[in-house]
């Protein structure tokens, strides 16, 4: 009867020693969580942006500035540089127990010991590098469906439309352009890029299609100015245009044999550009670029007024009216066709000018009016400042 008594005033206090030793568990283990929970700020904004969706590009055309600013905005602010750090580590540790042995109630934790090793390096980013990113940040704005045409919603958080120039898709590209408006962004791919002479017989351009007169304008054949005219006058003439003139480019489906910029089903793009930011090879020119830029005007109907590019009369009009007469008709100013001499011949021998011009400058005003003939564009067209094209 005795020994049964002690046995039962015993319990209670084996009871506390057990609960002492689960609350000295649990301190420990609070402690333990508190020094090892994962660090959530360790994530890395760039993972969370859609994965690029084209190889490394071969630059055309990248405006530096426009895409540090656009970089800048989405951002909050740009850094000179970053650092990257990538870390390994081994980490040893020993077993965590709590248990009851002989009535008494015994603790166990562990020490953990880990070996650090990593390199640090300090990558400035370059403007590819920018463009690279801001892309793949204007494909996660463009996301969300955008509900265009009749009845359309107000759904319109698209920051980029991606669409293809080809002419097959009038009624898609008509579409995407109304959904997203101006100042929204577009991604066009299948692009042939055009200029009018006065603005192709610059040295980083002489790779382009040359479109001439008053639209629509025939798709020649590639022809180059310069095969028609002395390297003496076409110096002076660069020399009088500037270092960094507005050029005019016009973009339409490649390959397509339609007459651009005259109006009808195909959509024409107009696509100014600064001069110094154009490649240094010029066989990227004559083929199928993508073309990514802002959205700063368009008009679908027909019945809209056509869109004039006066800047680039301004650009080109004074340096032409300093030249000869002769100079602008080598050049094909103010031709509705190619000169003959700009076509491809076997000899290459320059011909006098009356053979080269179906129309001839013979004045301020006729020299004027052909430059605005060239960069005067009818319904449908679209406007787009571009970032960058590329292949």
């Amino acid at each position: 009867m005795g020994q049964n008594a002690k046995k039962l005033t015993g319990w209670p206090t084996t009871v506390l020693a057990v609960l002492g030793a689960l609350a000295a568990l649990v301190v420990v283990l609070l402690i333990f969580g508190a020094f090892h929970l994962p660090d959530s700020s360790t994530h890395t904004p760039t993972s969370a942006l859609p994965s690029p969706d084209a190889p490394p590009f071969e630059f055309v055309y990248l405006d530096s500035l426009r895409v540090n600013s656009y970089l800048g905005q989405v951002e909050g602010g740009l850094s000179t540089s970053e650092q990257r750090t990538l870390q390994q580590t081994n980490t040893v540790s020993e077993g965590l127990n709590a248990g009851l042995s002989g009535g008494t109630a015994a603790v166990q934790y562990s020490n953990s010991q880990s070996l650090q090793e990593g390199t640090q390096q300090t990558v400035t980013a370059t403007s590819a590098d920018r463009f690279y990113r801001l892309l793949r940040l204007l494909r996660e704005g463009s996301l969300q469906k955008c509900a265009y045409g009749r009845g359309a919603g107000a759904s319109r958080w698209l920051w980029l439309v991606g669409v293809s120039a080809d002419p097959m898709q009038a009624g898609t590209l008509e579409s995407a352009i109304r959904c997203a408006g101006v100042g929204m962004f577009i991604r066009l791919t299948n692009m042939q890029l055009f200029l009018p002479p006065f603005a192709q017989v610059l040295p980083s351009a002489q790779s382009v299609t040359t479109v001439y007169g008053e639209a629509p304008w025939r798709r020649f054949p590639f022809t180059s100015a310069t095969q028609s005219t002395k390297p003496a006058d076409i110096a002076r003439y660069v020399k009088a245009i500037g270092r960094n003139p507005r050029m005019p480019f016009i973009g339409a489906p490649f390959g397509s044999p339609s007459p651009i910029g005259g109006g009808g089903d195909n959509v024409t793009f107009f696509l100014p550009m600064a001069y110094h930011a154009l490649t240094f090879e010029p066989s990227l020119l004559n083929g199928p670029v993508s073309v990514v830029g802002k959205i700063v005007a368009f008009a679908i109907t027909p019945s809209k007024p056509a869109y004039i590019d006066y800047p680039t009369i301004s650009a080109f009009g004074p340096a032409l009216l300093k030249q000869s007469w002769a100079f602008d008709n080598r050049l094909g100013v103010c031709a509705t066709a190619p000169p003959q001499a700009v076509l491809a011949k076997p000899n290459g021998a320059w011909t006098s000018a009356t053979d080269q011009v179906q129309t001839t400058c013979a004045s301020p005003h006729t020299v004027l009016a052909a430059i605005r003939q060239s960069v005067t564009v009818k319904a449908p067209y679209v406007v787009v400042l571009p970032l960058a094209i590329y292949q």
